[in-house]
């Protein structure tokens, strides 16, 4: 772009010098508790845009919702595409299955590090184009899985697959992330990560139950296209873009506009960056070390439930579809928990007033509730093979769901280390992909080589590890540098004067 452009100055300007001379100047201001304050007509512009998040809110739970009733037809879909008698499949039949799905899991795990390098290319497009995308994808997913059972052809189904990975529960999260990191305040980005999340788990334990009712499989497929081209809908007509997108900021001669650099990076040149950019942060890699150590840990964890519960108190998909229910509704009431929390750890309406912790030289609320989680989740584990009884089960992966909740608080933590939130998010999105694709292989090992009891030791232990790396983070950088206060400022989306 030539020649020089109007700087646009946005509501708060004088705000964010106020803080950057505070913070150079070392004052004490905010470590007592003050905080600087805003003109009302700057809150009624924070208010407008707070709605505009709150009305992304229902698509985590949909989505989500979408997937679950799926879950179960998708097994059984394949079960009929491979046996004769997909309620009784032979020996060698049952040999063909779990080979083909275990390599096409692989593929979708791969599809899944794969897609972090298309997601920033579709958000120079647009801040809703990559939660399209997904949808889309999603929806593609299941609509080339039933094509296949038509025409019973494995191959079609397998298509789906692919799209499956594109369209995975992280990249989804990610997806709604990268909208909810725009919003007005540290405590409103820690709140939205968390109902997302929240609502993301309620759809899955409703999507669960719900998913048994239907007599023939095919029902929950036609169902769950329509629902998500029911979302894309509704992310069309009922969210404004231009509220979701980031704050006013200054373009001068020699930098890109948005259009004019969105089709320079090729697909392989931006995952490359984005690759690259996992180490440009250096207060960002005990937290990278972490999510791969928790996934690797935790992503096998539910499916070896359910083969141990089979095996051990001869589960049917009845009982291990409970399973799935009990994790998502104490995940989800957990986390509605935290919420509640939060708010009166802050008991602030100004979200001004919710960067103090940033501030101050002690960790966030996130951090600590990281380390809870990952704490709940280690040592509730194990207890998986000490259970006598079937029953005991549900108590024990309740409480072990509580720890499912652990990417979203990292997550919040790192937005609050580093000035660009977007980037922190996606590169712990590529650390989230590859601790789910190496967890399969380690724990999926050790379940069939060592022991079906050892693998949720070896999950423990992994987790263990994390969490001190978690903690480790605490001296890694220190928090009275940081410039989150000011950070903050910049990701209102302001209207310009």
């Amino acid at each position: 772009m030539h020649g020089h452009m109007k700087v646009v100055k946005p509501i708060g300007y004088e705000m964010k010098s106020k803080l950057e001379s505070e913070d150079n100047s070392d004052s004490e201001s905010v470590s007592s508790g003050s905080s600087p304050t805003f003109h009302p007509n700057d809150w009624q512009s924070i208010r407008k845009t707070q709605k505009s998040f709150y009305l992304v809110l229902p698509i985590a739970f949909f989505a989500s919702f979408s997937m679950a009733i799926t879950n179960p037809s998708t097994l059984f879909a394949y079960a009929t595409l491979l046996c004769k008698d997909a309620l009784a499949c032979q020996k060698e039949e049952e040999n063909s299955y779990s080979g083909t799905f275990a390599a096409s899991t692989a593929v979708t795990n791969l599809c899944g590090i794969l897609v972090l390098g298309i997601l920033p290319l579709l958000r120079r497009m647009s801040t809703k184009a990559p939660l399209y995308f997904w949808l889309i994808s999603r929806a593609h997913s299941v609509g080339f899985l039933m094509l296949g059972v038509y025409f019973d052809n494995l191959w079609i189904a397998l298509c789906g697959r692919v799209f499956e990975g594109f369209a995975k529960d992280n990249i989804l999260q990610l997806c709604l992330n990268a909208i909810f990191v725009h919003a007005p305040g540290y405590n409103q980005v820690s709140q939205f990560f968390a109902l997302s999340l929240a609502l993301f788990m309620l759809g899955q334990a409703l999507g669960s139950s719900v998913a048994g009712i239907f007599s023939d499989f095919r029902t929950s497929f036609v169902l769950a296209i329509g629902m998500f081209a029911l979302c894309i809908i509704y992310l069309f007509l009922a969210i404004p873009e231009n509220k979701l997108a980031g704050s006013t900021r200054e373009i001068t001669d020699g930098e890109p506009s948005d259009h004019e650099s969105m089709g320079r990076p090729s697909l392989i040149r931006n995952f490359v960056v984005s690759v690259r950019s996992l180490f440009g942060e250096p207060a960002l890699l005990p937290l990278q070390f972490t999510l791969l150590l928790y996934f690797g840990g935790a992503s096998y964890t539910l499916s070896a439930v359910m083969v141990y519960a089979s095996l051990r108190f001869q589960f049917t998909v009845k009982e291990n579809g409970w399973l799935v229910s009990t994790a998502a509704t104490s995940g989800s009431i957990y986390l509605f928990g935290i919420l509640f929390i939060l708010r009166k750890i802050c008991h602030s309406k100004a979200d001004a007033k919710a960067f103090v912790w940033s501030s101050r030289k002690r960790p966030p609320p996130d951090f600590w509730f990281g380390i809870a989680s990952l704490a709940l989740f280690a040592l509730a584990v194990p207890c998986v093979g000490l259970a006598y009884h079937g029953w005991h089960l549900y108590p024990i992966i309740a409480v072990t769901a509580m720890g499912f909740s652990t990417p979203t608080f990292i997550r919040t933590y790192a937005v609050s280390l580093v000035s660009d939130g977007t980037q922190a998010i996606s590169s712990l999105a590529f650390m989230e992909a590859s601790g789910a694709l190496i967890s399969p292989l380690i724990l999926g090992a050790v379940q069939s080589k060592i022991g079906v009891k050892t693998v949720f030791v070896v999950a423990s232990g992994m987790v263990i590890v994390g969490t001190l790396s978690l903690l480790g983070s605490a001296f890694w950088r220190g928090f009275g540098r940081r410039k989150s206060a000011i950070r903050a400022i910049d990701s209102v989306d302001y209207q310009a004067l």
